[in-house]
């Protein structure tokens, strides 16, 4: 089985805050990974999703291999140097903050024969079919209300929710 290698040094994110997003690729197939690095909030995402599509490139490139048929086998998540500031204290102290670095290497994988899907996709796929089950469920248990009352139901519950957080004691 080749492996397929991309580094990204130097990237001004602490390392763990990479290697929590970095640990949920771990097996996940080139296009799933992609997918969802695409819409993670993370600031680490975009950087991993830039260095994925890299080391898709290179097996294209390098190894005449498509892309897709490609998983990621490691994650490597190195600490780098990191910068050294002071910030000041009370009393003429000075406090060390250590604006760290980090060193990722992407190693894929060429799985012949075999598609591969991520974890979060069956898991998704499950819980939709859970979610339209319940959903069914709930359409024949529940009787019909109308707007205006179920309406007023939520103002009379928002209303006692005021009353209940100003009516607090100052503590």
């Amino acid at each position: 089985m080749n492996e397929i290698r991309a580094q990204l040094k130097y990237l001004r994110i602490a390392p763990k805050k990479v290697r929590r997003i970095a640990s949920l690729l771990k097996g996940m197939g080139y296009a799933d990974a992609l997918a969802q690095l695409k819409y993670l909030p993370q600031r680490s995402a975009q950087p991993l999703y830039k260095l994925i599509r890299s080391a898709g490139a290179n097996a294209k490139h390098n190894i005449q291999t498509d892309p897709n048929t490609l998983s990621i086998i490691r994650v490597l998540v190195d600490p780098g140097p990191s910068y050294k500031r002071m910030r000041p204290r009370a009393h003429g102290a000075g406090f060390p903050i250590a604006k760290r670095m980090s060193h990722i290497t992407i190693y894929l994988g060429v799985r012949s024969g075999k598609r591969v899907t991520s974890a979060t996709t069956v898991a998704l796929s499950d819980s939709l079919k859970e979610e339209q089950d319940s959903e069914k469920s709930i359409k024949t248990k529940q009787p019909r209300i109308s707007r205006s009352r179920m309406n007023q139901k939520e103002k009379s519950v928002s209303v006692a929710r005021r009353r209940q957080i100003f009516n607090r004691k100052a503590i």
